[in-house]
């Protein structure tokens, strides 16, 4: 399967978005006291952006999918369209966040789950590998006749990134009492907002259009998960196991369809 590279988390799959502009994207993390979990994301471009729509917003979710490791089930993707904007959300599961790798092409993310006193802990560690020379080649072939040099790869970039905005939400399974890595974070959930504001001109011209990786570490007390909650997440999961190998491989093969349709190949 053909592979976009994205940075940043899965985050950053509109650093090679080129040209697309603004773009949003949500993940809520929730996690269970034995380390089981799930992710729900949602990635969104503007509906009347025809080259990077929603179709590759599906391969790129269906490229992730392929390319990590540890998790245990999904959903189907269910693509949207609404106020100006076509989506694609996912929801994944797995069993331990400790043996869940999520990966596009260099970019990595990792994670350590283990207790802590009467609660628990999660260390997240990112690997980053964010490649913008070819947007900044593209966008001074539409600039011919300007002078290059920092101020245009500036304005460049800061149209690349126009309207940016990421949301992350991470829910432990008891009272946090320590993070590290979220400005936000209330009762048993740590949080960030990031727009375009956030990213100084500093960070565009060394090639980071997302603000750098920093330590991540959420630690939460004694557990507050209910025996019948956690008995119906595992419930959930079960099923969600069930119907993963199908349902990943309807997404490979959608994804595929769409690059060809496309002329991408495979």
């Amino acid at each position: 399967m053909k592979s976009f590279r994205f940075g940043r988390w899965a985050a950053a799959a509109g650093a090679l978005l080129l040209g697309a502009g603004c773009f949003k994207y949500d993940e809520e993390w929730t996690l269970l006291p034995d380390g089981s979990g799930k992710l729900r994301m949602r990635f969104s471009v503007p509906s009347d952006y025809a080259l990077y729509g929603a179709e590759d917003a599906y391969a790129w979710m269906a490229s992730l999918v392929e390319e990590s490791e540890g998790i245990s089930g999904g959903s189907e993707p269910q693509e949207e369209e609404r106020g100006g904007w076509r989506s694609c959300a996912l929801v994944l599961y797995f069993e331990d966040i400790g043996r869940l790798k999520l990966r596009k092409g260099k970019n990595v993310v990792q994670f350590a789950f283990g207790p802590a006193g009467e609660g628990c802990m999660l260390d997240i560690a990112e690997r980053v590998d964010c490649k913008i020379e070819i947007a900044v080649k593209m966008g001074e072939k539409k600039r011919e006749g300007e002078e290059p040099g920092d101020e245009l790869k500036k304005r460049i970039l800061r149209e690349l990134i126009g309207g940016l905005e990421i949301h992350r939400t991470v829910v432990m399974p008891g009272p946090l009492s320590h993070v590290e890595g979220f400005p936000s974070w209330n009762g048993n959930r740590a949080s960030e907002h990031i727009t375009e504001k956030d990213i100084s001109d500093d960070d565009l011209l060394k090639g980071r259009l997302l603000p750098n990786p920093r330590p991540r570490k959420l630690v939460c007390g004694q557990i507050a998960v209910p025996d019948l909650e956690h008995a119906a997440f595992r419930r959930e999961l079960d099923a969600a196991r069930i119907s993963w190998g199908p349902a990943k491989e309807r997404m490979r093969r959608e994804a595929v369809r769409r690059w060809k349709e496309r002329g991408e190949g495979e």
